[in-house]
């Protein structure tokens, strides 16, 4: 007997959901907010910021046990010993992220940059590297033998390296943008992670689109950001492939954030036909969001060759689609015993550019 085996992503409804796919009435008024609200965003003081994710914990704080019950529900694991991984991947991640992110801008307020953990080291080679993992004590507790270090590009010294830190915060004569987030994937805390990225590592405001599989949390997700939500800077909306191609080729988004299907990402991207619909200054990319997480790069500052024991390795912690073309730090993650650990990883200059298949965009 054979059996025949079926390449490639599952096959996902256009919607099927407990919300109401967006009308595009409502996409289209949710980025009207949002362009007319990006350079004000840009404008809000760090002092402000600060204040602004004090409120996040308190809100979300308050709405971490009804976050829990609702994935519990939505995947049939209440009164099961699952119910401890939704506290451990949803509130206590999101909630570990706005502290560590409160005291970032309290760093950034006082000192201009925040305060690195660990070392500063240089390589023989002149490349500086900062350890930026593990952050507390905690941390060395539950992650022993865990380390995460940020390798600078070349011609970055020890010295200056502040000055590369927060450079949105140091210069604010850029323009916002409005950023669409595609939230996918059965981890709660994953779009909230990368509306807080976006928001405040990368200076823009958010259209969130949430997922089918996880369209239950979007009044939970808008209710805890209700301090980002009332002046205009983030905007949920719901909806399948449909609603995201449409948000996808919207003229007023001006940078796309994924997390989705390869089937989902060529249809939003591309649509339904089989010609690429080119939009110029689109930066297509997933950021790292975990602080030990390991972001795999490709093109001029790959550090990981494909199909090494690197990568492999890296894959467990996170896959990274990044625009090459963003000269963004390369960050390593090792656990000691691990396959990382087993030999050096290389560094940039070792590895030729390669092409990334899945990363539209290029």
């Amino acid at each position: 007997m054979t059996t025949a085996t079926r390449q490639g992503s599952p096959q996902f409804p256009t919607f099927a959901g407990s919300m109401q796919p967006s009308t595009r009435e409502e996409m289209d008024a949710a980025l009207q907010v949002l362009q007319e609200h990006k350079n004000t965003w840009v404008a809000v003081s760090t002092r402000s910021r600060t204040v602004l994710v004090e409120a996040l914990i308190q809100d979300f704080a308050a709405l971490a046990g009804r976050w829990v019950a609702a994935c519990c529900e939505a995947k049939g694991i209440s009164n099961t010993p699952f119910v401890g991984e939704e506290w451990a991947t949803g509130p206590f991640v999101l909630l570990k992220q706005l502290r560590q992110l409160h005291q970032s801008l309290l760093d950034i307020e006082a000192l201009g940059a925040p305060t690195i953990p660990g070392p500063v080291t240089t390589r023989a080679d002149g490349q500086v590297v900062a350890q930026v993992f593990p952050l507390t004590s905690y941390d060395r507790l539950f992650f022993s033998g865990l380390t995460a270090e940020v390798w600078m590009e070349p011609g970055i010294t020890a010295d200056g390296l502040a000055r590369t830190q927060a450079l949105i915060y140091q210069d604010k004569q850029h323009m916002g943008k409005v950023a669409l987030v595609l939230g996918a994937g059965n981890v709660s805390s994953i779009a909230p992670l990368d509306i807080l990225y976006k928001l405040f590592v990368e200076d823009q405001v958010v259209v969130l689109k949430m997922n089918p599989v996880n369209a239950y949390l979007g009044p939970l997700i808008q209710e805890g950001f209700r301090a980002l939500v009332g002046p205009g800077f983030l905007r949920v909306t719901y909806g399948g492939a449909a609603e995201g191609a449409y948000l996808c080729n919207a003229e007023d988004v001006e940078e796309i954030h994924r997390a989705a299907s390869a089937r989902s990402s060529s249809y939003r991207v591309r649509g339904a036909g089989a010609t690429w619909r080119t939009r110029p200054n689109i930066s297509l990319h997933r950021s790292p969001t975990m602080p030990a997480s390991t972001a795999m790069q490709r093109g001029p500052l790959s550090n990981t060759p494909p199909g090494s024991a690197e990568e492999r390795c890296q894959d467990r912690y996170t896959g990274y689609c990044e625009n090459s073309r963003r000269a963004t730090p390369i960050i390593q993650a090792r656990r000691s015993g691990s396959a990382c650990s087993s030999r050096p990883i290389p560094t940039p200059s070792r590895w030729a550019p390669t092409q990334e298949k899945n990363c539209p965009g290029r």
